[in-house]
């Protein structure tokens, strides 16, 4: 029955917007992390002092267990690289590095098949810990270690979540300015496709609620902490006023 009531240009919309828009965000990567490596440091915070991030002029890394130790001298020497020591004598050198190139150095690094994986030397500081109120309360962000993921990165405006549920209160103190512009396929009816619109206002609550769970403004002393601070919302209404919908 709703799909009848859908026009195909409707239908069309849903499909693009869906695909476009549904981004899932995968938060935390135990361990060394190519992505992390290359990606974390760099956008975390264009203006960022590298000293509070990692150990200046220092780099990890790991080679694969089949290279040679005549190759590693050559791959050190190409970057005037210097070995300092291993990590209680695992596989992973600590080299040093002219200050400044540490980046440019592990991008090269990572790119060469004889590397597993090359990362900065990091400085770890107690856990980040937000001072909204209620992110005591909030019990499932422990379960997940996110306090050892903001460690890394508390996220960045780079990324868009589209929330696909009763719309968002864009009021809400804890989300407004970050929510970009959306879509309500409910409309002013209970029922989808009987009057779409840009409005995608939550009416029943549930959208704000998970919305603020994924990306609310964390650490401004109001409400929840979300997942990834950074994140922009996008709504997307296709849940009635009672939470429900085909």
């Amino acid at each position: 029955m709703v799909t009848e009531r859908l026009s195909w240009k409707s239908s069309k919309n849903i499909v693009r917007l869906i695909r476009l828009s549904l981004i899932i965000v995968v938060f935390l990567s135990v361990g060394s992390s190519r992505a992390i490596a290359q990606e974390g440091f760099r956008t975390q915070n264009s203006d960022f002092n590298s000293t509070d991030l990692f150990q200046p002029g220092e780099l990890l890394v790991k080679f694969k267990a089949s290279t040679a130790s005549m190759m590693k001298t050559q791959v050190m020497s190409q970057f005037n690289a210097v070995f300092k020591e291993n990590i209680y004598g695992m596989p992973v050198q600590v080299w040093q590095v002219p200050e400044g190139k540490e980046l440019d150095v592990i991008e090269a690094l990572n790119q060469n098949p004889l590397i597993e994986y090359a990362e900065p030397n990091y400085i770890y500081h107690a856990f980040v810990l937000p001072n909204d109120p209620e992110y005591l309360n909030q019990w499932a962000l422990t379960k997940v270690h996110a306090a050892s993921a903001w460690d890394i990165s508390t996220g960045n405006a780079g990324v868009t979540i589209a929330i696909i549920d009763t719309g968002i209160d864009e009021t809400h103190p804890d989300l407004a300015g970050k929510i970009v512009e959306g879509y309500d396929f409910i409309g002013d009816g209970d029922n989808p496709g009987e009057n779409p619109d840009d409005d995608p206002h939550d009416k029943n609550g549930h959208g704000t609620h998970v919305a603020g769970i994924a990306a609310a403004i964390t650490n401004n002393g109001t409400g929840v902490a979300g997942m990834n601070w950074g994140a922009l919302i996008m709504p997307i209404r296709v849940l009635n006023s009672d939470g429900s919908g085909a």
